[in-house]
């Protein structure tokens, strides 16, 4: 399988020069979800065969991507609501408004609403499972880990460790997760509440699933435009006092390379 990494490999050393430069929002509903449907395969990526009831799930009803600002990162974020991909620049930013995606990360945050609530229960995550493919505008695969070499579960901390994002296999990665991530406040993953619109007290919970770490260093596609990164992950969400609820999202971005 061709690679997309420069001679000289990341090293597992290097922390990420920023924890949250990019975000990818997926929310659910654990209280009152959508009908359930079967995801469609795409870009390798095949529905694993321990997840859901016959193959089905509920697909997440938001998503959203984010950009934090260089420098700013506290104050303000470029939301990019219901958009399908990111587009982001491997060695400098394309603008002042994005960081580069070399030596930074991606974090896939969950989001679950759980009625109308001011103090939801606690949802966890079980059977997390995440795949990852890498292609060019070609739609020649690569291996993920040259271009997403590492990854974390929940948000980086300071105990934080790097695990390698494993070969693929028919040019998929696929990572089986932790189980009981849970997403309330004080819970493992950085876990919080955060108020559903400006004129309620309702609350949804949200927590850090995964942390994806881009290369060191990213070369531009062979036959270039830019690399295109299919995610996917399919999760089983429960709260403390409902039953299990699969659900699923399947999020891309793309990296151009200058």
């Amino acid at each position: 399988m061709p690679s997309a990494t420069a001679t000289r490999a990341p090293s597992a050393l290097n922390k990420p020069v920023n924890n949250n430069a990019f975000v990818f929002d997926s929310y659910f509903n654990s209280f009152e979800p959508d009908e359930p449907e079967a995801p469609v395969a795409k870009h390798r990526i095949q529905v694993p065969t321990s997840w859901g009831a016959s193959g089905q799930g509920v697909k997440a009803w938001r998503r959203e991507w984010r950009a934090a600002i260089p420098g700013d990162i506290t104050e303000k974020n470029f939301w990019n609501p219901g958009r399908r991909v990111l587009r982001t620049n491997a060695s400098r930013p394309r603008d002042p408004n994005f960081f580069a995606a070399n030596q930074n990360t991606v974090a896939i945050v969950c989001w679950d609403c759980r009625g109308a609530s001011a103090t939801p229960p606690a949802s966890t995550i079980t059977s997390a499972y995440l795949a990852i493919t890498v292609r060019d505008g070609n739609d020649v695969y690569v291996e993920p880990n040259s271009v997403i070499p590492y990854y974390y579960w929940g948000a980086i901390e300071s105990s934080s460790k790097a695990s390698h994002v494993p070969a693929a296999s028919d040019d998929c990665a696929t990572i089986f997760g932790e189980d009981d991530i849970v997403i309330a406040p004080g819970g493992a993953q950085s876990g919080g509440t955060h108020q559903t619109g400006p004129s309620t007290a309702q609350r949804m919970n949200e927590g850090c699933l995964a942390t994806l770490q881009f290369a060191d260093t990213i070369l531009q596609p062979p036959n270039g435009g830019v690399w295109k990164v299919q995610l996917a992950i399919f999760l089983e969400l429960t709260s403390s006092v409902g039953t299990p609820l699969w659900v699923f999202d399947d999020p891309e971005m793309e990296v151009d390379v200058p």
